[in-house]
């Protein structure tokens, strides 16, 4: 029965971190078109403008590949360290969502 349990996990993880992967890729993609098309430029800072939203898309895109890239290759090749890695930097992203979201609370009262 544990195998069985085990397999499932494995094989849900695998799907997710694809489905991951793949949006990932895709907004890289969009942000790397964007980025080459001259006329779709949107600056978000004023002051800098190297900070576009092509540039933003391209940087989400690849967190979201180099992220689901360890927890993909962890399951697949059963490797924990790299299971460990991808638990430690999305406990990293779940505290700075928290933060970010005090921090908006706080500022918007």
């Amino acid at each position: 029965k544990q195998w069985y349990q085990r397999r499932v996990r494995e094989v849900l993880l695998l799907i997710v971190n694809i489905t991951i992967f793949l949006i990932g890729a895709g907004i890289l993609g969009l942000g790397i078109y964007y980025h080459l098309n001259d006329g779709l430029y949107e600056y978000v800072f004023r002051e800098a403008e190297v900070i576009t939203i092509p540039s933003i898309m391209m940087f989400f895109g690849s967190i979201f590949i180099f992220i689901s890239f360890f927890s993909i290759v962890g399951a697949i090749c059963e490797v924990t360290v790299m299971l460990k890695i991808y638990m430690g930097i999305v406990a990293i992203i779940i505290v700075l969502e928290a933060v970010i979201m005090a921090v908006c609370v706080a500022m918007r009262g």
